[in-house]
């Protein structure tokens, strides 16, 4: 998209992050003893978790697909997992331990707090060597917002980011109502909104829906 299309909004303080065709300052990779590696025997339903892969010759990529684009410092966000692929063939035989969509991967190795080193990494062709991954899975919720009245939110998204990332919550408005209303399903700065009425959208799509739609109920990924 266009790098200066897609910025600002009546109702919601909407702001892309980094456009695609600018420059940004990435972070160095942080020692892997920063991090909880969390278990190794069995996946939660939320929170963090280490797998250790082990590929063989038959197998030339992992194959994972992953979304980068948004919270690099935080590890990229699992959006394919390919049939037929080795990452196919352990979660079919480990499942307990099963990689699953929208965990984020956040360290390969030693590799930590880099989110487009991370995608780059487990892009690499299969060398046999054993790889170790550590993933947080996300709680989903769903909040549903119900206008007139604005949402009272700052979203950051890309042109290809898969949804918009919750950066600024204002003291009012339609999420802040929410939230007091649902305690225990807050949506919180560092969420991933997935989809709004239960279907998809890249993060330009989702800014414009969110500013035409009355009734909205929100997917939100809580890491």
């Amino acid at each position: 998209c266009a790098a200066e299309a897609n910025e600002g909004s009546v109702e919601v303080s909407i702001k892309p992050v980094v456009l695609d065709n600018q420059e940004v300052q990435r972070p160095k990779a942080e020692p892997s003893k920063i991090i909880e590696r969390g278990d190794e025997k069995e996946a939660p339903s939320h929170g963090t978790y280490t797998v250790v892969l082990h590929p063989n010759k038959e197998f030339s990529a992992l194959g994972i697909e992953v979304d980068e684009t948004l919270d690099e410092t935080l590890g990229p966000m699992i959006t394919d997992l390919a049939m037929g692929s080795f990452i196919d063939a352990f979660n079919e035989q480990n499942p307990k331990q099963a990689l699953a969509l929208y965990d984020r991967v956040i360290a390969v190795g030693d590799l930590v707090s880099d989110g487009p080193a991370i995608a780059a990494k487990l892009r690499e062709p299969l060398t046999g060597e054993t790889i170790i991954l550590t993933l947080r899975r996300p709680k989903q919720i769903y909040a549903h917002l119900f206008k007139p009245g604005a949402l009272g939110m700052r979203l950051n998204y890309k042109c290809r980011s898969v949804g918009a990332s919750v950066s600024e919550l204002a003291p009012d408005g339609l999420v802040a109502k929410w939230n007091q209303e649902h305690p225990d399903e807050k949506v919180e700065i560092g969420d991933r909104i997935l989809e709004l009425n239960s279907m998809k959208h890249l993060g330009p799509e989702l800014i414009e829906k969110l500013q035409n739609r009355s009734k909205m109920i929100l997917t939100v990924l809580k890491f």
